[in-house]
């Protein structure tokens, strides 16, 4: 972009920027007046005082909460004396808020701390000669509380004055600056920039005015007239100023002999060529209203007078103006400092030519196809300029230019002929129409003109950390016009100097886009301490450039381009076959082989668990049947008749289910699952909570059973007898008995319910004891109890494991679905590595940002920050085809055979669906893993193999060690505590104390028998609970236990 282009958009691009005025909705609001004073303190309190009208005038202090959703005014009457009343003041707020009063036909000073609990007026003793006018005049407030005071009504009223408001005996000085001065003037308005500069603009005298004047208070010498081009605002008085924190003058409204103003018009007081440019109109004309401005950049105006006298309150937001005009002010520098070496280059050149025609030109055989070159020193840069015959220039040669001590530029051979075979055809051209001379340009440029190329970045963003020189490589013909190549045949190579090159990486500017770019650059390694070897396949200004690890990182995901590969060449690449022979492709294929062995086997171990567990056992866990209540008709307890019920709690239902889906959705955010049951475990009694949580874990892992399952066969509070585990005794292990008094509890429990509810109790049970539940339970108790630290965070370990937690047995979830869920967790975070990892290959026409530079340790962060987000993509897909398959327990008060039918299809067809999302969505990401390999360099492939490891390697490892370790430690410090420990055991121990009694043996169906102790009923041709090998080993399932842990035991 050019810099008559860019000084365009400088004085135009934000001339149609409207901004617009909000009518401030207001109670209990001040009455009508002008001449008001008003500040907005750094809590955003707006507080005005004084003014009034042409009949009377008032005393009257009112604050407003300009950040309240309701705008309501709040009268303020302070203790102890006050100011006198008037009009015209000025009101101004220091930085700690505090706010000076002065002026308005008076010439004392008043304060008041508006941070004080009840703030009070405060008079401030002065010495010396006040400002010679009273009314009329401005004031304005330095950072370090020093007020100036210009003009004002008759007489000299072109005076300056100023009060140093924090000495002890503050003292009017008069200052009187030499050279042209400000004609005499009153009611025009005044600023203070935040370097302490003083501008006036507008007023009256014998006339109105609109120029526009400033004083440094720092050295106030002299007045300097300031000339704007462009439009200016017209000749007023009247009018109030504002400046933003971007020292952006801001003036609203006014007068003049024919009439108001309500237009509004700002100007840039920091910019290089100021220009007045005008803004959206106030809603209504008015002069001598007031005017503040918050810490924020929002304009806020208050009363006034035209035609009546005003109490409206409005206000605008000119912050994002500031962002805008600062973005074009480093625009213009930055195209200023490549003009600049443009300039000097151009004269640089100039000169070389005329050497070479006054004093000829050296042999191009003897100097490897060197003519001549001239070094040549300025304030913009040390400019190199050398003169090459191409011919001369070997085939396979290169041109090495140094400039100082370590600046080195190499020139292919193949790029020296690009350049020549470029310049048009002339008369006298020799065959081939190749240039008889090409000149190369380096220039390294000045510190004071590199620091002017920044990115184009808004207010508050950080811009690049140019930690190199910056040299500019360009081509030119024999006539000293540039070669415009745009892509290289060959790279050229080149060396900057640094003090400092750890994490920056070689960028060029992109004249464009304004802004630092990596495209088409490679960052090599270090040549030695201190320098940056860089590889271009363009010319342009170039230089070091601090890489961000974050931001790389982010960019890596906004510029990932999922449709870059479907293309006709793309697929057409994935069938060559070519890329199978990589080690990523080769891995990848492995993978989905091995994957689908292991998913015939877990259909096998599924086929032999529903022998194990048939049917008829899990159907009455499943579907729960409510316990009837005395006296109610039983006919009222079928399916039809429980529908006024629900539809009367239809609302809560509803509203328990937007909590589940939150909860839900939090717990993904975070990886863990049910995390808000976790939190409100541990927040009424977190180390005992700890203990618990650990307990529960480990429980589900020794028995193998997921803890849903466990959820549902062990009632709450339920505890375990301190003799149950598997024991040495007279040598032979043997499962000991449930306790008498748990017995009792589950017979107290049938007793009480219906004879249909006999069967899920009894399945229970029959579930529980086949699985050891209580054995493990138990088991699980006295190892978090009775282990040190270590044993703890080892035990706890592949209990939290997330992969071995979803191979557990459960009763609602296969194992053929689990299996496949892993494998679709890792499908989606090889997809999502591929889909961002696409982006280090960009397509043409990509944007810059896109292309990104090479250096190990930038990329390892980068590979690790989207592999992890890859892996949480993969928990998301996971839990949410998790939720569509899962089979939770349903109670009713009566299942009929057709409810139990109907919502076993629901439950079928939501097995399809996820059967059929499966096979489609992780397809697709095989798909689209294949067709990334085929179509990436190899570097890029690998760059995916390295975070897709990442992402195993947080679920594999990272997330349970530590889990593991954080939870073994607070258990640890946890268990110190004796009264911690008395209670965990007291939770999950039963009290010896406890009488025993005698238990009530539940209605056995027929064909059923005992087994053991437990009186737990056992169907004909299941396998006893109780059963044992020869070696005094409880049994397992020999064929699949091996494989796939936690599963139910059966008899050999």
């Amino acid at each position: 972009m050019s810099r008559c282009l860019l000084t365009w958009l400088l004085l135009c691009g934000v001339q149609g920027s409207e901004f617009a005025w909000t009518d401030v909705a207001q109670t209990n609001a001040p009455t009508e007046r002008l001449g008001a004073g008003m500040v907005i303190t750094s809590q955003n309190r707006l507080w005005m005082w004084g003014g009034g009208s042409s009949s009377s005038l008032t005393t009257d202090l009112y604050y407003v909460d300009i950040q309240a959703a309701s705008k309501e005014w709040q009268s303020h009457t302070p203790s102890g004396n006050a100011p006198a009343m008037r009009s015209y003041l000025h009101m101004m707020i220091a930085s700690d808020d505090v706010m000076y009063m002065y002026g308005g036909d008076h010439d004392d000073i008043w304060s008041m701390d508006l941070q004080a609990a009840t703030p009070t007026w405060t008079e401030i003793s002065t010495s010396g000669t006040p400002h010679a006018t009273k009314s009329w005049n401005t004031a304005v407030l330095t950072t370090g509380k020093v007020m100036w005071v210009f003009g004002g009504y008759y007489p000299n009223n072109n005076k300056v004055t100023y009060i140093d408001l924090t000495a002890s005996s503050p003292q009017w000085t008069s200052v009187s600056p030499t050279g042209d001065l400000p004609e005499n003037r009153r009611h025009h308005a005044a600023v203070i920039t935040s370097t302490d500069v003083m501008y006036i603009f507008g007023g009256q005298d014998s006339g109105h005015k609109n120029d526009l004047w400033y004083l440094d208070t720092k050295d106030p010498t002299q007045w300097v007239e300031v000339s704007p081009s462009g439009t200016l605002p017209g000749v007023r008085r009247g009018c109030k100023a504002a400046i933003t924190s971007a020292d952006v003058m801001w003036i609203v409204a006014g007068e003049q002999d024919t009439g108001f103003y309500s237009d509004v018009w700002y100007i840039d007081l920091r910019a290089g060529s100021p220009q007045w440019t005008e803004a959206a109109s106030v809603p209504a004309k008015r002069a001598h209203h007031s005017l503040a401005i918050t810490s924020d950049d929002k304009l806020w105006v208050f009363g006034g007078y035209h035609s009546g006298y005003h109490n409206t309150l409005w206000n605008m937001d000119v912050k994002d103006l500031a962002k805008h005009i600062q973005d074009l002010q480093r625009q213009e520098e930055a195209a200023q400092a490549v003009a600049a070496v443009e300039a000097i280059e151009e004269e640089t050149v100039q000169e070389l030519l005329q050497a070479i025609f006054t004093d000829g030109a050296a042999d191009p055989v003897e100097t490897g196809g060197i003519l001549a070159n001239v070094t040549r020193q300025t304030e913009n840069g040390t400019v190199k300029v050398t003169a090459v015959a191409p011919q001369a220039v070997r085939r396979d040669g290169v041109v090495e230019i140094t400039s100082g001590e370590t600046t080195k530029v190499r020139v292919p051979a193949a790029v020296v002929a690009q350049a020549a075979d470029r310049r048009p055809a002339q008369a006298g051209d020799p065959p081939g129409n190749a240039s008889r001379m090409l000149l190369i340009c380096v220039t390294d440029l000045a510190e004071q003109k590199a620091s002017k190329i920044v990115d184009r970045r808004e207010e508050g963003e950080a811009t690049s950390v140019v930690k190199t020189q910056s040299l500019s490589i360009t081509l030119r013909n024999e006539d000293g016009k540039v070669v415009e190549l745009g892509q290289l045949l060959r790279p050229i190579e080149f060396v900057l100097e640094s003090e400092d090159v750890t994490n920056t990486s070689c960028a060029f500017w992109d004249e464009e886009h304004s802004s630092w770019s990596f495209r088409g650059l490679e960052t090599l390694k270090d040549p030695a301490p201190g320098q940056l070897m860089c590889r271009t396949q363009h010319l342009s200004i170039f230089s070091g450039v601090l890489t961000d690890i974050w931001q790389s990182a982010v960019s890596v995901i906004e510029c990932s381009s999922i449709w870059g590969l479907f293309t006709q060449e793309g697929v057409e690449r994935l069938a060559a076959g070519r890329w199978i022979s990589s080690l990523p492709a080769i891995s990848t294929l492995l993978f989905v082989a091995s994957f689908f062995v292991v998913l015939m086997r877990a259909a096998y171990v599924d086929r032999k668990t529903q022998q194990a567990v048939p049917w008829q056992m899990v159907e009455p866990v499943l579907f729960r049947e409510k316990p009837h209540v005395s006296g109610e008709d039983s006919d009222s307890d079928a399916e039809g008749d429980d529908e006024p019920q629900l539809k009367h709690n239809c609302c809560v239902r509803q509203l328990i289910t937007v909590k589940e889906w939150c909860f839900w959705c939090t717990g993904i955010c975070f990886g863990v699952e049910n995390i808000v049951q976790i939190v409100t475990e541990l927040l009424p009694n977190a180390p005992e909570a700890t203990v618990n949580r650990c307990i529960k874990t480990l429980h589900a892992h020794r028995s193998g059973v997921a803890k849903d399952s466990l959820a549902i066969l062990l009632p709450a509070g339920e505890k375990f007898d301190a003799d149950d585990t598997f024991e040495e005794e007279e040598g032979r292990q043997v499962q000991v008995a449930r306790s008498q008094n748990r017995q009792s509890v589950f017979a107290s429990l049938a007793g009480a319910a219906l004879p249909s509810m006999n069967n899920f109790t009894s399945a229970l049970r029959d579930l529980s004891a086949r699985w050891n539940v209580h054995i493990h339970g138990a088991g699980a108790v006295k190892s978090i109890l009775d282990r040190s630290w270590c044993g703890r965070v080892g035990l706890l370990l592949p209990a939290f494991h997330p992969w071995i937690a979803l191979l557990r047995l459960s009763i609602v979830t296969s194992y053929k679905v689990r299996v496949s869920l892993i494998f679709l967790k890792i499908c989606t975070s090889g997809a999502t590595n591929a889909l961002f990892f696409s982006s280090n290959s960009p397509l043409e026409g990509s944007d810059p940002k896109c292309w990104t530079p090479k250096d190990y340790f930038r990329r390892l962060v980068t590979n690790t920050i989207v592999g992890f987000l890859a892996a949480f993509l993969g928990d998301c897909v996971v839990f949410t085809l998790f939720l569509l398959q899962v089979r939770k327990p349903i109670e009713k008060r009566q299942w009929s055979e057709r409810a139990i039918s109907r919502q076993i299809a629901t439950w079928r067809c939501k097995g399809f669906c996820f059967w059929f999302i499966w096979l489609f969505y992780s397809g697709t990401c095989v798909f689209y893993v294949m067709i990334f390999l085929a179509n990436v360099r190899l570097v890029d492939a690998h760059d995916w193999y390295q975070s897709t490891g990442m992402s195993l390697l947080q679920d594999l490892f990272v997330l349970p060690l530590t889990t593991a370790v954080a939870m073994g430690s607070l258990a640890t410090l946890a268990l110190r505590s004796r009264g911690v420990r008395a209670k965990v055991e007291s939770r999950w121990f039963e009290d010896d104390n406890v009488q025993e009694e005698p238990q009530e043996e539940p209605e056995l169906e027929p064909g059923a028998v005992i087994v053991d102790t437990g009186a737990v009923p056992v169907s004909p041709g299941s396998p006893s609970p109780n059963s044992v090998k020869a070696d005094g080993r409880p049994t397992k399932a020999p064929d699949f236990d091996d494989v796939l842990p936690g599963m139910p035991m059966e008899s050999s």
